[in-house]
């Protein structure tokens, strides 16, 4: 097969184009990868976005609002409750689950005394002391005041996740949203109420 060149019509010369640059397809192709076309989400995606949106940011603010007293007044114990549950944490995990149980604290109810194996449940102290032993297993110098400080502040955040799964389980995912702003609203009101107590 063979290849005429074909002349101009009106006799002139041609001119050869230069080959195209190779920079010009490239910069036309990375224009159209950020161009905010292609980071338009489908409906479903900007429902998810939004949802996991919405629940990052209330399980944020519940751990920093059950954490504001500690910010305040630093991170001590100093009512009488926590201040029981710490020592007998501290007692867990130095002497070990067996002498907790059969331990009898002379210290409260004095002059009577406790016998803490039976008159104590032992969730809040053995979490603590579980989650006290996984940081030391996996290296993190902390002492068990700060475990049990930070453990209210922990559960509060993830006490909004439950009931996130609990209200989209019950009905939509809608409900599970409003159930964890509420649940974020019931944080606030135990944070207003602490501070008008420490004010009155």
């Amino acid at each position: 097969m063979a290849v005429t060149k074909t002349e101009p019509i009106n006799g002139g010369t041609t001119k050869s184009s230069a080959p195209p640059s190779t920079s010009m397809p490239l910069k036309s192709d990375l224009l159209s990868i950020l161009s905010l076309k292609s980071l338009r989400l489908k409906t479903k995606q900007q429902e998810l976005l939004i949802r996991v949106s919405i629940l990052f940011l209330v399980y944020v603010l519940a751990f920093i609002t059950r954490l504001f007293s500690v910010l305040r007044y630093e991170s001590m114990i100093h009512e009488f409750d926590p201040y029981f549950n710490y020592r007998t944490t501290l007692f867990l995990t130095q002497k070990g689950f067996y002498e907790f149980w059969n331990w009898f604290d002379s210290e409260s109810w004095y002059p009577l005394g406790r016998i803490i194996g039976g008159t104590l449940y032992p969730g809040l102290m053995v979490t603590a002391a579980m989650m006290y032993w996984g940081l030391r297993f996996l290296r993190f110098a902390v002492h068990i005041r700060e475990v049990c400080v930070l453990t209210a502040p922990f559960f509060a955040s993830n006490t909004t996740l439950a009931a996130y799964f609990f209200g989209k389980e019950i009905w939509d995912t809608g409900a599970g949203l409003v159930a964890t702003c509420c649940c974020f609203d019931c944080d606030l009101s135990w944070l207003y109420i602490a501070i008008c107590c420490r004010v009155l």
